[in-house]
């Protein structure tokens, strides 16, 4: 065989082999990328959701030791999350939502003192930024720690005889091996603050001039 031939046999089997394992390293690629940057996603709005809780909670701490939140005042701690989510100051920014609620509990019967349950409710929910759906005003159900956080749910750790103010964040990854294939992933990630200053009476109020009515039925 002439050696010339063999020399282009050679090359012609490396570029086809380079051809069927190419595609398989760019899919590779692309999902490790995918990977690292959804991780990295879900570690900011992990930091997101504490950040706008702690701001939102030193914000209600009163000097009279009340609690209570103005819509600024909310609306400052919501935007946190601008400031760990970078994509979202694109023109073309994925749907996201914060949400602030405050949550009361009450003894499940009336008078009790020691080893008690407690029920959770809704005093107030609303979504200070992006388009999330605030939590429904009503009752709140116990759930499994493990159990990933849901609207109308607490984990079952967080009922106690103290008020909390819960932070949902949630964010639309499109991861880009899977844009033109599958939808987008739903990320949210939810904090559990306790209050600053007050008893477990001085659950956390929200004010807001320009809305007459902005707390549930049954709290002022």
């Amino acid at each position: 065989m002439h050696p010339l031939q063999t020399s282009t046999d050679r090359r012609g089997v490396v570029a086809v082999e380079f051809a069927l394992v190419a595609p398989l390293l760019v899919c590779l690629a692309i999902g490790f990328y995918d990977l690292v940057v959804g991780t990295t996603i879900w570690w900011h709005l992990t930091e997101a959701a504490n950040a706008a809780g702690q701001i939102a909670a030193n914000s209600a701490a009163q000097p009279n030791q009340t609690n209570s939140l103005t819509k600024t005042q909310a609306y400052a701690a919501s935007t946190a999350i601008y400031a760990l989510l970078q994509q979202l100051a694109s023109n073309t920014a994925p749907a996201f939502g914060v949400v602030l609620t405050s949550v009361v509990f009450t003894p499940t019967v009336s008078g009790c003192t020691s080893s008690c349950t407690y029920t959770a409710a809704v005093a107030w929910s609303h979504t200070l930024v992006g388009s999330a759906a605030a939590r429904a005003c009503g009752s709140l159900t116990s759930a499994a720690d493990s159990v990933a956080p849901s609207a109308n749910t607490l984990p079952a750790d967080a009922f106690s005889p103290a008020p909390l103010l819960v932070v949902d964040v949630s964010f639309t990854y499109q991861p880009l091996f899977t844009t033109y294939i599958k939808t987008a992933i739903q990320m949210a990630r939810t904090a559990y603050l306790p209050l600053r200053t007050g008893d477990n009476t001085q659950w956390v109020r929200y004010s807001d001039p320009a809305t007459a009515a902005p707390m549930c039925s049954g709290y002022s």
